[in-house]
């Protein structure tokens, strides 16, 4: 066979959607096609990207059994931006249907390693949903965006709606088998939904940090946490999901958490006269930009353009602040 050429394993003729389809299946060597005769232009998925296929054996009208397929599919114009593809194939053969669902389910286990933790993908999260967050459409964001990724990945979700600022820390302080229980725990709000939950579990692993502070350089450097955490955005500036995935998209942000993608991110510990106060990841700040948050909070009403309403109000109270600050890594 010439070089650069795959060889197809697997050719049929589906019913999809009423219309015949032929789609092969070829193989070169690292990742899985899907090739259907489409008038403008072939669906093309690559084995890694596929998320699962799922033989369904119920008849219907289009020509028998079916087998769906769930995959990843990337946006030409916008690269950063991931979305739920799928496909229904249905043949009246229903051994053919379980064929290409082993070969396709294959492919998937194939590409898992492809940028996640351990080569594994997640199979059990907790999620909390903050509905207070941003606009106020984390609930809606969840329903409509991040939990049909979740289904179709096969992924079982324990989805907590929070009913105050500490009701996550809460939560998380009270699971004795949190690791053992889930593979990731996901935020869906805003940035302070995600310091919420990131805080929760940095606390939980370093308990003994409540009490004494680390010492810069000698200590043994801080636990880090075993679980995963994922956002999907639902606030007003959403600069974690932007950071993460170069994009506020949720869609795109479950996505990249039902595929098992990872980044490390660094956090931070913030002491006040040698008592934890909290762990910080995305920023910690004092003085002027500190009041700013704090005044943001009390005008969440206004939505996004209360940070702005912020830095009037403190811009004309000309508040100076004075203070010490030590910074230890490690």
């Amino acid at each position: 066979m010439a070089e650069g050429v795959p060889a197809a394993v697997l050719q049929n003729t589906f019913t999809h959607y009423g219309r015949k389809k032929t789609v092969e299946a070829t193989f070169d060597g690292e990742t899985l096609v899907l090739i259907g005769n489409r008038k403008k232009r072939p669906e093309i998925v690559k084995g890694h990207n596929l998320l699962r296929a799922l033989f369904q054996g119920t008849p219907d009208g289009n020509g028998g059994d079916s087998l769906v397929v769930h995959f990843l599919r990337v946006c030409e114009r916008r690269p950063n931006e991931w979305s739920l593809g799928s496909l229904r194939l249905c043949h009246r053969d229903h051994r053919v249907l379980r064929h290409w669902e082993a070969v396709l389910r294959a492919a998937a286990a194939r590409g898992e390693g492809e940028g996640g933790l351990e080569g594994s993908r997640p199979k059990r999260l907790l999620v909390f949903v903050n509905p207070f967050g941003g606009r106020g459409r984390a609930q809606e964001t969840y329903e409509r965006k991040a939990a049909p990724v979740f289904r179709a990945a096969g992924v079982d979700c324990d989805a907590v709606r929070t009913r105050g600022p500490d009701h996550i820390a809460g939560h998380i302080a009270g699971c004795d088998d949190l690791a053992e229980s889930f593979d990731g725990v996901v935020a869906v709000g805003g940035d302070g939904t995600f310091n919420q939950v990131m805080d929760a579990l940095l606390r939980k692993e370093n308990p003994s940090l409540d009490r004494t502070p680390p010492g810069g350089g000698e200590d043994a450097p801080p636990s880090s946490s075993r679980l995963r955490v994922g956002v999907i955005p639902s606030g007003s500036t959403d600069v974690v999901a932007y950071t993460l995935h170069g994009t506020s998209d949720p869609e795109s942000a479950a996505m990249h958490i039902v595929m098992g993608n990872e980044r490390r991110v660094d956090a931070m510990g913030v002491f006040v006269a040698d008592k934890l106060r909290c762990f910080a990841v995305t920023i910690a700040s004092r003085g002027f930009f500190g009041n700013n948050v704090a005044w943001s909070e009390r005008l969440r009403w206004m939505g996004p353009s209360r940070y702005e309403a912020a830095g009037v109000i403190n811009f004309v109270a000309n508040k100076n602040f004075e203070g010490t600050a030590r910074v230890c890594y490690s």
